[in-house]
């Protein structure tokens, strides 16, 4: 059987000719996929019982998940109606997460690896590939990521109709905030390559540089709140939990390092740039992003939140700044978004613009290909199949230290390393510690390099 497509879920029933699950892996249930979930709540079945740190990890997913994204001046204010619908969304997606990642998990070891080795002569799935093609038989497979899909046009949807509604509202905001702070720069000229103009990445429609009026600033009111709900709030109620663990990462690495000028590459609306400002007070930053929308966004945002950041569209590939013009390039999950061809291209000029001794740090995807669970290195890379997601399995099959060698970076300074998200926990009447940060059980791959 192929792919389920999404309007064909309602029909879809697990049909007699599915094996069993094993016994083993579902004790007294009936060998269905109802079983499965049900298996998830009995004790004998259950998940190993947790530390302290990943106790602290799930209650902060639970308050961040029920906490609405903090408020700031240039939010595109939901009605009641509105909140109503994405807050049921975002369960929605989130339950279909889980789906893919738990109860997947036992379909695929009692029911999927068993039948691809039957026919295998006793083999199971060796690789990804493997693995993936013979989930794609399965109809729980079928079934779930077909509700991933769903879900993640959903909640696109539940967000387009608040930014559309306020759209005139938050354009004339933008146009008309206090630019004490920072700068902008737009470049209408700008081409914008293709693989941001042939794919919506994430399934957003318009993506980052798509504009509907005179001065718009709609695509980053869009991947403002529908990142927020997209993440389930990992991101933390400000968006910028990625930059506070990339900037944790710079200080651990290099205690003694202050940089004076520091460039944000594929910024989008700046979330993650702005823990720079607190970071490095002295520092001048700035932020650039093939999407005129969302440096118009990112730069009216920082002013109603009072920080100063330089914001300009640009190509992270060949950007207009001066030789030696930084003492830190970053990146926060930009390069799985662009292309094999452009990676390299950042890469040299990421050391184009550093000065002697300066620091470049590219944080993205975690390298699945490490993760020794084949299932799991599957349903991570799913966003590559099912989330129009080109380059997030194959970002990580290039010679990623190789590239970054070849850019002109001396081999020795080369580090390949993983940081965690850090997780600002807002405060509740349960907990009422204001910004408690937790390490997250899941972060990001460094590429950092030295100049």
């Amino acid at each position: 059987m192929g792919r389920a497509q999404p309007d064909q879920l309602r029909n879809l029933r697990p049909g007699p000719e599915a094996p069993p699950i094993s016994s083993s892996l579902v004790p007294d249930h009936p060998a269905t996929v109802t079983g499965v979930e049900q298996t998830m709540a009995t004790p004998n079945a259950g998940p190993p019982p947790m530390n302290k740190a990943m106790q602290e990890y799930f209650q902060a997913m639970t308050r961040l998940n029920t906490h609405w994204q903090d408020r700031h001046p240039m939010m595109a204010e939901e009605t009641h109606d509105e909140r109503a619908r994405q807050s049921f969304v975002k369960s929605l997606h989130m339950r279909s997460a889980n789906l893919s990642r738990m109860e997947a998990k036992m379909v695929y070891e009692g029911r999927v690896a068993p039948r691809f080795a039957q026919k295998n002569g006793g083999k199971r799935p060796a690789t990804r590939s493997e693995a993936r093609l013979a989930l794609e038989e399965d109809i729980f497979w079928q079934t779930v990521v077909g509700l991933r899909r769903t879900s993640q046009e959903m909640l696109w949807a539940s967000v387009i109709d608040t930014v559309e509604r306020t759209a005139p509202e938050i354009n004339a905001r933008a146009r008309t905030v206090d630019r004490q702070l920072g700068s902008l720069k737009v470049n209408p000229a700008l081409p914008i390559p293709g693989y941001l103009s042939g794919v919506d990445i994430h399934a957003m429609p318009g993506n980052y540089h798509t504009e509907y009026a005179p001065d718009d600033v709609s695509a980053g009111a869009l991947f403002d709140r529908g990142t927020y709900l997209y993440t389930h709030g990992y991101v933390g109620s400000q968006g910028d939990n990625l930059g506070k663990g990339v900037v944790e990462y710079i200080r651990n690495t290099w205690p003694d390092f202050k940089p004076k000028r520091i460039l944000d590459m594929g910024c989008s609306t700046g979330s993650s740039t702005l823990p720079y400002c607190d970071a490095f007070p002295d520092a001048e930053i700035h932020a650039i992003d093939l999407g005129a929308p969302c440096v118009r966004y990112g730069y009216a945002r920082a002013n109603g939140l009072g920080k100063a950041v330089h914001f300009s569209q640009q190509n992270a590939e060949h950007t207009d700044f001066p030789d030696e013009h930084f003492d830190l390039v970053v990146s926060h999950i930009m390069l799985h978004e662009t292309s094999r061809q452009a990676i390299p291209r950042i890469f040299e000029e990421s050391r184009r613009l550093l000065r002697q001794g300066g620091k470049m740090v590219h944080a993205d995807l975690p390298n699945i290909s490490k993760i020794p669970d084949l299932f799991q290195q599957v349903s991570v890379n799913q966003d590559h199949h099912d989330n129009n997601e080109p380059m997030w399995g194959g970002y990580w099959d290039l010679d990623l230290p190789k590239l970054i060698e070849g850019a002109g970076f001396d081999a020795g300074t080369i580090r390949v390393d993983s940081a965690p998200m850090l997780i600002t926990v807002p405060p509740s009447s349960a907990d009422p510690a204001t910004d408690r940060i937790v390490r997250g059980m899941f972060g990001y791959g460094i590429l950092a390099a030295s100049r």
